[in-house]
């Protein structure tokens, strides 16, 4: 951090003027892989005046902190599969033999896979490999009859 470049993380809209007090929160998608990341709040008036908070530092807590990709129901008993990523990217689901059965491309949000040829490779242990904004990770998935 040199206190001079910052680059944005999120934007959220303002709910204006109020008597009460307000909450607002975001999240970073991609945080710094540093072991810690630093965050500031700029709130830009109406007006286009703004104010900026104090400089606040993050620290990482391992690997599985920052892993927000879910794929579930797992084990699997049906021919869906949801994967909530809050990432855009690419998908592959392996069997034990490192053979793959599906590709396919994540959306930021909810993905709802239609994994008929899963269901006919048979019950068993799968892998499904993530690369999501340049985070490799992968995942077991268990499918039952």
């Amino acid at each position: 951090m040199d206190n001079v470049a910052w680059v944005e993380v999120s934007r959220v809209p303002a709910k204006h003027e109020s008597t009460r007090l307000q909450p607002y929160s975001c999240h970073d998608y991609r945080p710094s892989a540093q072991a810690v990341a630093y965050y500031k709040l700029r709130q830009i008036n109406d007006d286009g005046t703004y104010t900026e908070s104090n400089i606040v530092a993050a620290k990482k807590c391992g690997d599985e902190a920052w892993d927000e990709i879910m794929a579930y129901p797992n084990p699997m008993t049906d021919n869906k599969l949801v994967v909530q990523s809050p990432f855009a990217g690419s998908y592959r689901l392996c069997n034990m033999m490192g053979q793959t059965v599906l590709t396919g491309e994540l959306s930021v949000g909810v993905n709802q896979l239609g994994v008929q040829q899963l269901a006919q490779a048979g019950a068993g242990y799968y892998l499904i490999a993530y690369d999501t904004a340049g985070i490799q990770k992968s995942k077991k998935l268990v499918v039952r009859e």
